[in-house]
């Protein structure tokens, strides 16, 4: 197959996440691979700035993909009045894209062909599916997403290690930086989080991308969302019995019995195929 021209189109920044920006760079990276010419562009000057400098191209796209809750309708609109194929990422606007992939269907799933729905679409960055998963773990991380919303980092830390916890908080790229409040250890935005989190005994995160990777891990995790959508995620999850607890009110220290209950459960459920998934559908699609 020859490569195609390939658009990716995507948001984020303070108050919607690093989620977006992360899935999109590991597809680009999966569609690259496989030959195809690919250039992202954002829909905010927040995520421009979390976005490495783009190829230039003068051939049009076939594909445009989207990955945005929001601010994508108007581009879903014109790429299809332009011929091209339209792939959408957990968008549930009035907008319809040809082809909708959906991890969670907060809502119904519009597509003119196809909905692709579940856990199986999660895409985990490169770095950490190379990375392997300790056998046991010592200590709690804690990582709310890109930047920690409802600035819960530092509570939760300083519960966890008061009952004699090694706690560690990572901010991530969104966060802003700041020193430890108490025992504990917070590192800004570290190369090595990957290795941090696969080998924590406890790990703390929203019900995003951070979520994932520590399932991945098979790490027991306990979550605590930061947006009403991360909320039914979550739920969803601790019904499957593949989260220790939900919510700040519920973080308490886990004896190591309880912890070993949780471990390699919920890479049953995220497998790190993700990318590779999607990237086949839009394969399929050219």
């Amino acid at each position: 197959m020859n490569g195609a021209r390939i658009d990716l189109l995507c948001d984020g920044g303070g108050s919607v996440g690093f989620g977006h920006v992360r899935r999109t760079l590991t597809l680009a990276d999966e569609l690259r691979s496989r030959g195809h010419r690919v250039s992202i562009a954002s829909i905010s000057s927040e995520a421009t700035r979390l976005i490495p400098p783009q190829p230039p191209f003068t051939e049009e796209a076939a594909v445009l993909v989207v990955d945005a809750h929001e601010g994508v309708a108007d581009a879903i609109v014109a790429a299809r009045a332009e011929g091209k194929i339209v792939v959408a990422l957990d968008w549930f606007g009035d907008a319809e894209p040809d082809i909708a992939v959906v991890v969670y269907p907060h809502a119904a799933v519009r597509a003119r062909l196809q909905a692709f729905v579940g856990y199986e679409y999660c895409m985990l960055r490169p770095e950490i599916v190379a990375q392997p998963a300790a056998s046991d773990g010592e200590g709690a991380v804690i990582a709310l997403g890109g930047g920690d919303m409802l600035r819960q980092a530092h509570a939760a830390a300083q519960g966890l290690s008061a009952s004699g916890m090694d706690v560690s908080v990572i901010q991530g790229p969104l966060a802003t930086p700041e020193g430890p409040r108490g025992p504990y250890r917070v590192v800004n935005n570290p190369p090595d989080f990957p290795a941090r989190l696969s080998r924590c005994a406890l790990a703390v995160t929203n019900a995003g991308g951070c979520m994932f990777e520590a399932l991945y891990f098979g790490r027991p995790t306990h979550v605590l969302p930061q947006t009403s959508m991360e909320w039914a995620v979550a739920d969803d999850l601790r019904r499957r019995g593949l989260l220790l607890g939900v919510g700040v009110e519920s973080l308490r220290t886990y004896g190591r019995t309880e912890l070993s209950k949780y471990m390699t459960t919920g890479n049953v459920l995220v497998d790190g195929s993700g990318a590779r998934r999607i990237a086949a559908i839009v394969e399929g699609l050219l």
